[in-house]
């Protein structure tokens, strides 16, 4: 059916960055007062970023603008072929809290030849709304990322974790992508702690008991600012 989307749940995200061994940054969590558990086993996260000619999307995020939108296609697994399940997102910040709304995504192959033509193609092939296809006009391929995660909830259910590391970012051109230099942040872990709205009067004394610097952290800016001034390996 035309427009079919989850429905978007309201939710607080605070982000943390820290650097070093991902073991240690599972250990915290594990000991935590809230008692957090993993919930998933861990899995590769892939993510291609969309945003205007002008990069409307990481400057909206830079400036910290109130109401702002990134919008991706995310799938897990290898980075390369063509994935099982693909999902647009559209994630959508409201000052302090901010939900997502998703679509599924007719697959299409990633690898050494896509392209902005081979996406459109896909959102041809896809369910989507015409609110969503003009959304999509407008826009340009700018990033892939890649990462790992492990997923925690704590023992009462309200809030949960999220962890990733070994990120890498690809620089992702209009024309046939060869994907070859990769920029890397080997040693950063990012961790966010992820509830709905109606928790957040617990979630200060929550993450004050973890031991790591509260960020603005952004995967996508890093990811950007990392291909225009970084070396790649």
């Amino acid at each position: 059916m035309e427009g079919v989307r989850s429905r978007p749940e309201l939710r607080y995200e605070r982000k943390f960055v820290t650097r070093g061994d991902p073991r240690d940054v599972f250990a915290i969590i594990r000991t935590h007062p809230a008692h957090f558990r993993e919930i998933h086993s861990a899995r590769t996260v892939h993510n291609i970023y969309l945003d205007t000619i002008d990069r409307r999307a990481f400057h909206d995020n830079v400036a910290g603008i109130d109401r702002r939108q990134k919008t991706r296609v995310r799938w897990y697994g290898d980075r390369i072929g063509i994935p099982e399940q693909m999902t647009l997102e559209l994630k959508k910040r409201l000052s302090l809290v901010g939900y997502k709304e998703s679509s599924p995504l007719a697959p299409f192959e990633v690898g050494p030849g896509f392209s902005l033509e081979s996406l459109r193609e896909a959102f041809d092939r896809s369910s989507l709304s015409a609110e969503i296809q003009l959304h999509l006009a407008e826009l340009e391929l700018a990033l892939l990322n890649q990462y790992e995660r492990k997923y925690f909830v704590s023992r009462d259910g309200s809030y949960r974790v999220t962890v990733d590391w070994n990120l890498a970012f690809w620089r992702l051109g209009q024309g046939r992508n060869a994907l070859l230099g990769r920029f890397l942040e080997p040693e950063a872990v990012v961790v966010e702690l992820k509830y709905s709205a109606d928790e957040d009067s617990g979630a200060h004394r929550l993450s004050e008991l973890f031991p790591f610097r509260l960020s603005r952290n952004s995967k996508y800016v890093a990811g950007i600012q990392a291909t225009c001034c970084g070396v790649s390996v």
